[in-house]
């Protein structure tokens, strides 16, 4: 399953999501950020498929991955903490539509 880690968050409204540094904040770095996080749900991933898929999500433009660590992401980011539903709900949306 191939995801587009280079779409960019919107408010609401419409307007571009900032990231800590004040650029668009995309999908894939977005979700790297939540597998990097220390309060991240373990059992999931291992620390070292987190940091790999992270650093993939991060720097490329589309990510492969397989059935399995897909559904273990959605899982993943349905039960994550300390991101709004504005974040979290635009994620899910996008990797629904990967999943079809």
């Amino acid at each position: 399953m191939k995801i587009d880690t280079t779409i960019v968050l919107k408010t609401l409204s419409g307007e571009v999501v900032k990231n800590e540094q004040g650029n668009p904040a995309t999908l894939g770095q977005t979700i790297a950020g939540i597998l990097t996080a220390p309060s991240r749900e373990e059992g999931k991933f291992d620390h070292m498929k987190s940091f790999v898929l992270a650093q993939d999500l991060y720097t490329k433009n589309e990510v492969d991955i397989d059935t399995a660590d897909f559904a273990k992401l959605n899982e993943l980011l349905k039960g994550v903490k300390g991101y709004s539903s504005l974040i979290i709900g635009q994620i899910l949306t996008e990797l629904s539509k990967v999943a079809k």
